[in-house]
């Protein structure tokens, strides 16, 4: 038996909350529950409190290598890319989210790694905006390839060390270095492993000081570009590689070979992932497809798991992480643009779709946290001026996706915090996988945040659950639907009717947080320019008029877990952040409650 919610509420003489439930028997497939995750829904993934970190400005420099989220799981930190540099955000002791520059590379990595929290190891290509140049930079080995189309040694490959500040760079394979991961081996002492697009897997050891040797390089396949390397978890033997074909290359490091092959049909691997037992191997290609393995047995997949739009690029898979814990078996798997599936391995042959949902990071998401920002009262100044000038450390102003969860009733609190609590995005952003695959694939195009009026809520006793804004809901065309426009009322958005009078002062306050936001940020992507409009939607869609999101969906940059907390970046934007729900993952219901 399933638990239906209806979306009936009823409030008491004490303003409590009632929901009135209905059962039903069996599974009508017609149906399609659209939204797994509601502000008020208690979940078996996840729990109802995502939070947006805004103004990170996470950044990647090639277009199909979005691996760029590095995390250290001891000390609680999250590295990401900007620009020419490695930077950590963490938690500090007052509770704000700071972030600072780790690293200062010579040119702009197209990937890095994070090696125990002590050394950073980062990979690219030369070219004439790097810093480092060719003339007076060591270079290691040679694949001989000269003749083939390749100007010998342009690739890159940087390491800085934590605990010493030393820093070097040096010029590794003769293309690209596509991925790099580093280990450490000692004390001081470090393995680092390097896919180039020569065909090379190239095996680096790093030792004190500033040495840096080249100990082997492998062929996986001939001709082929080799994409992304991961050590398993248990065996630091066993390498497993991907390249430009669908063959999943196994490399024994103690022999220096490839010791075996996993054929598959697809077209070029990225993202490799291992679930911490060591034994189930996940693997994503760019034509929308994740096969899982048994490495003990890897002849037939246990599961392959489609993107939402195979085939097409946005639909690309790029990344895929299991989450780091053996309790909650969850596989975060990142489509180029916009979208996160969350599978649960633990029914793999099982064909509910409670075993896969998608989480959609939206334009509108951003668009929200920008709109938040000016209400953060202890958000600095090195947090708004992400488009300015590069600060070392910056503060990050985070922001409850759905507002206060725990306490839908109104506090004694000053007006900002007042106006914070019942200030939530207005559209869920958990979805059936069949929904989004088969029914409506491009549901946020054309959608903006619609910022809601809090000025009733004050004159009553609590602040009322939100009313989700459903994006295309009736799949026809927002741009030609006076209901469904951006910030046309609809009777679903979070400005019920009896507000409408007041709409032209939520237009007026977004004018001056408009303001606001230029006289402290210079410029994102030099599009916020000086302005005398007074709407809310020109204000927007001049801020957001950039080519960091597809159909109305964010371009992902990368996806990780911190303890249990599922995390993605999007280019040029901010970090979603949203945590799992252990003790419900550990109980055998399938209900929702409320």
């Amino acid at each position: 038996m399933t638990i239906e919610l209806t979306e009936k509420f009823s409030f008491d003489n004490n303003n409590k909350k009632k929901a009135k439930v209905e059962t039903k028997q069996g599974n009508d497939s017609s149906k399609y529950y659209k939204c797994f995750q509601n502000y008020y829904h208690g979940h078996n993934y996840l729990k109802p409190n995502p939070q947006y970190i805004g103004d990170v400005g996470t950044s990647y420099s090639h277009w199909q290598l979005r691996d760029l989220l590095d995390v250290d799981q001891s000390k609680g930190k999250l590295y990401f890319r900007r620009d020419d540099s490695v930077r950590e955000i963490s938690r500090s002791r007052d509770g704000e989210i700071r972030s600072k520059k780790t690293a200062d590379t010579d040119f702009a990595p197209k990937c890095f790694s994070v090696g125990s929290g002590q050394a950073v190891v980062y990979g690219g290509v030369m070219s004439s905006s790097a810093k480092a140049h060719s003339s007076g930079i060591e270079s290691l080995g040679s694949s001989d390839r000269s003749g083939k189309g390749y100007s010998a040694k342009n690739g890159l490959y940087g390491f800085y060390s934590m605990e010493t500040g030393e820093r070097k760079t040096v010029q590794l394979g003769d293309a690209i270095n596509n991925a790099v991961t580093v280990y450490a081996h000692g004390n001081g002492q470090y393995k680092s492993y390097v896919c180039n697009n020569d065909f090379n897997l190239y095996e680096v050891f790093v030792g004190g000081g500033d040495r840096i040797a080249l100990n082997s390089q492998i062929m996986c396949e001939p001709n082929t570009s080799l994409n992304n390397v991961c050590r398993s978890p248990t065996n630091d033997k066993l390498l497993t590689v991907t390249g430009d074909t669908g063959s999943i290359h196994l490399v024994d490091t103690s022999v220096g070979s490839k010791i075996g092959a996993i054929k598959t049909s697809h077209d070029s691997g990225f993202g490799i992932s291992y679930h911490p037992n060591g034994s189930i191997l996940s693997t994503v290609f760019q034509d929308g497809t994740c096969c899982l393995h048994d490495i003990r047995n890897y002849e037939t997949p246990l599961a392959e798991i489609k993107s939402t739009r195979p085939g097409h690029q946005p639909g690309a898979f790029r990344c895929c992480k299991f989450a780091d814990s053996s309790i909650n078996d969850l596989l975060a798997i990142s489509e180029h643009a916009g979208r996160v599936h969350l599978f649960d391995l633990r029914n793999l042959n099982g064909t509910s779709t409670k075993n896969h949902q998608v989480i959609v990071f939206p334009h509108a998401l951003d668009q929200f946290g920008e709109y938040m920002k000016p209400c953060k009262r202890n958000t600095s100044l090195s947090s708004i001026m992400e488009g300015g000038e590069d600060f070392d450390e910056s503060t990050h102003y985070v922001t409850n996706i759905y507002g206060d969860s725990a306490s839908p009733k109104k506090t004694q609190s000053e007006d900002e915090e007042k106006q914070n609590s019942c200030m939530s995005f207005t559209a869920p952003l958990v979805y059936d996988y069949d929904y989004l695959a088969n029914v409506n694939p491009k549901l946020f195009k054309n959608y903006a945040y619609q910022p809601p009026s809090c000025s009733e809520y004050e004159q009553q006793d609590y602040f009322p659950l939100p009313e989700f804004n459903y994006p295309q809901w009736n799949n026809e065309d927002n741009a030609c639907n006076q209901d469904s426009s951006p910030f046309s009322y609809n009777r679903r958005s979070s400005v019920g009717p009896y507000m409408l009078d007041d709409y032209n002062s939520i237009r007026r306050r977004s004018s001056v947080m408009s303001a606001v936001s230029m006289n402290s940020r210079a410029s994102r992507g030099s599009i916020m320019h000086s302005r005398a409009s007074t709407s809310s939607y020109d204000y927007y869609s001049d801020l957001y008029s950039t080519s960091n999101n597809i159909n109305g969906e964010i371009e992902l940059v990368g996806i990780n877990w911190l303890d249990n907390n599922l995390l993605f970046a999007g280019q040029n934007a901010g970090i979603l952040k949203w945590e799992v729900n252990t003790l419900g993952r550990r109980s055998f219901g399938s209900y929702s409650y409320v």
